[in-house]
């Protein structure tokens, strides 16, 4: 792939397609992105079982995925 001169303009495809979705996404929804995560963290800090299933997701939600 390093010897590919395609393998360049591949990759620079990608990184400007993802610079430019990002930069719509943050300029557009910004706002209801960021009440979303506040909202879900103040759901995972509002009780210990909240905080547990949280924590529960963090480590299991990628085993599953590994193991498919």
């Amino acid at each position: 792939l390093l010897d590919n001169p395609v393998a360049f303009t591949v990759i620079l495809a990608e990184m400007a397609s993802i610079l430019i979705i990002s930069a719509l996404v943050l300029t557009l929804v910004y706002r209801r992105y960021e009440h979303a995560v506040l909202d879900f963290v103040g759901w995972c800090t509002a009780s210990r079982r909240n905080l547990g299933f949280f924590t529960l997701a963090i480590f299991a939600i990628p085993i599953v995925l590994v193991l498919l």
